[in-house]
């Protein structure tokens, strides 16, 4: 849907392609690079798994003219359903990235521990308070923008939605993908994270806004 001009709150709220790639733009390719890594795109989450993909990220000496523009709206990049959940995990707990784990503690038949686990901090991607402007971004997001279909009554939502093109023998598909939403609550004291990935739902519930909101 076209639109004439939009802040950047507007951007995130309307999911709007074009608003990203000028902003992505105007940072730069180092810094959308930077901020990806940040995030634990590319690396693995070390949740000790065998097996766990660590995603694609190209090195910025393979980016192309045009990379920027791809990877600030979602292509030319990889990223596994528990990479994106981790990255808004950092959102939701105020910059610091965690570490992710499975198993929380194993008692033994007396009730003891026999083993137990707690989050670990990777590394801090950026201040509380540019987090939570980006939290009050997404609680728009949810209550008037893209994701308004993850709207609950009487709990602050902040999320965002994501449409995916599936990317197929070198091309990216006009009729497969991938729908998801991304979400934690309440904003303003996060105890639930949830990532909802939607693998090739029927088209017109394919938009993340739809399906999986």
């Amino acid at each position: 849907k076209p639109h004439e001009i939009l802040t950047f709150g507007q951007i995130i709220e309307q999911s709007r392609n074009i608003g990203i790639i000028k902003v992505a733009s105007r940072g730069g390719e180092k810094s959308l690079h930077n901020y990806s890594q940040e995030y634990g795109f590319g690396s693995s989450t070390n949740i000790g798994l065998g097996g766990e993909s660590s995603g694609t990220l190209r090195k910025l000496s393979d980016w192309s003219p045009v990379s920027v523009a791809e990877v600030s709206m979602g292509h030319e990049v990889g990223i596994s359903a528990l990479q994106l959940a981790m990255a808004y995990s950092a959102i939701a707990n105020d910059g610091i990235l965690l570490r992710p784990y499975i198993v929380n503690n194993i008692e033994n038949s007396s009730g003891k521990f026999v083993y137990s686990n707690r989050s670990q901090a990777v590394r801090k991607i950026a201040n509380q308070d540019v987090m939570d402007i980006l939290t009050e971004l997404l609680v728009n997001a949810v209550e008037k923008g893209t994701g308004t279909e993850a709207f609950i009554p009487g709990w602050q939502v902040a999320g965002k939605t994501g449409t995916a093109q599936k990317y197929i023998n070198g091309d990216y598909s006009n009729t497969k993908f991938v729908s998801n939403f991304v979400g934690f609550l309440p904003a303003s004291n996060p105890q639930l994270l949830c990532a909802i990935i939607l693998d090739e739902p029927r088209i017109g519930y394919h938009w993340g806004g739809k399906g999986a909101a």
